[in-house]
């Protein structure tokens, strides 16, 4: 409820329902009076509550251009990621896993194959789809709210952001259903002149519809079985070998992203979920969590600069496992030592992707500290 009620693509999901359930009035009714006369009053005023409330939620927490996933953001990527999530994203979200979870849409970079793979997949599951709601007369509604759904992850979405297409889907079917029981002829129609080739597609949907099905829960028992052997995030631990060795109130600088010194490194946000204050020296507005700011040059000097005035920090956290970038924009004398190090396993589909927590700690202060290197 929360996410339904907070999320810019749950509302940009119920506000296109609503927007394309008053078009497709109008055009019936050909007209507003018309419309208004034959629409009930109390679904006229939840519609117009309903795309007031998404309108302005949508614009209460739509990002600034110096949002991270925003400042990049070039007519180019979003045309390029807008043609991805028609071409590719079904396909990437029910039967192939080529776009690492690491990276956005906009910055994928599959390739000749993969694209292909991805299109002819993705061909045949629009296929599909279009069959059963033009059928039942709900294709208008289900183009026009994936096209506002495809505008959002155009502008941002990261491959676990993918899922919305397929609770969309699904819940486009469950439609489907309630209008009409669902069958396989339905989807055999066009060959049934020949009956060897009709039984053979009729095969062919099963088996196409099994091996989604297999792949979905591959993918989910991979995700599960890795999640119980691997350690899926260290915050917790960090946090307490912090505690332990009393660095809750030293200066402790956090690695940044490449991009911005706002966004601080995997690990750091983590952490400080598990006490009971921000403990970085470089927290953006001492906040305990990721703004998503990007700096501006000017900006990212300025912040070093602050930094730089502020003395050796005594201990540097970051998901490296190397400080070099920090000592290097810093211009750090200080000999660092590594006294913590553990491994995340972060599992997408049947992908695992291995993250680190580091601590390095000043060299007069390591003997003080108790190691924790795995």
């Amino acid at each position: 409820m929360t996410d339904a009620s907070c999320h810019c693509r749950q509302y940009s999901g119920s506000g296109g329902l609503a927007a394309t359930d008053l078009m497709r009035r109008l055009i019936q009714e050909k007209s507003i009076p018309g419309l208004i006369k034959n629409t009930g009053k109390k679904l006229l005023i939840s519609y117009g509550v309903l795309l007031a409330a998404a309108m302005l939620i949508i614009l209460e927490i739509s990002p600034q251009g110096n949002a991270y996933g925003m400042n990049d953001s070039h007519i180019i990527y979003f045309l390029v990621s807008l043609f991805l999530c028609w071409s590719a994203l079904p396909s990437e979200t029910i039967l192939t896993s080529f776009i690492n979870d690491k990276i956005k849409l906009q910055n994928a970079e599959l390739s000749h194959y993969e694209l292909i793979i991805s299109y002819l997949f993705s061909v045949i599951i629009w296929y599909v789809r279009i069959k059963i709601f033009k059928k039942r007369k709900i294709l208008f509604e289900f183009i026009v709210v994936y096209a506002f759904l495809s505008v959002l992850m155009a502008l941002y979405s990261m491959p676990h952001h993918f899922g919305v297409f397929l609770i969309f889907t699904v819940m486009f079917l469950w439609i489907a259903q309630k209008k009409e029981p669902l069958s396989v002829s339905e989807l055999t129609a066009p060959f049934e002149k020949s009956d060897n080739l009709r039984k053979i597609m009729k095969y062919i949907v099963r088996l196409s519809t099994a091996s989604a099905v297999i792949i979905n829960l591959y993918w989910n028992i991979h995700c599960f079985s890795t999640d119980c052997k691997e350690m899926y995030d260290a915050g917790s631990r960090t946090a307490e070998w912090i505690k332990k060795n009393d660095l809750e109130d030293k200066k402790i600088l956090a690695g940044w992203n490449i991009y911005t010194t706002r966004m601080l490194t995997y690990g750091s946000v983590n952490t400080n979920a598990f006490l009971d204050h921000n403990i970085f020296m470089n927290a953006y507005r001492d906040l305990s969590y990721c703004p998503h700011v990007v700096t501006t040059d000017e900006e990212y000097d300025e912040d070093i600069k602050r930094l730089k005035s502020m003395g050796s920090p005594d201990a540097i956290l970051t998901s490296a496992v190397s400080i070099e970038d920090e000592v290097g924009a810093l211009e750090l004398t200080d000999k660092y030592v590594l006294c913590y190090l553990k491994k995340n396993e972060r599992v997408f589909k049947d992908k695992a992707v291995t993250l680190y927590t580091a601590i390095f700690v000043r060299k007069d202060l390591a003997d003080n500290v108790k190691k924790d290197v795995e």
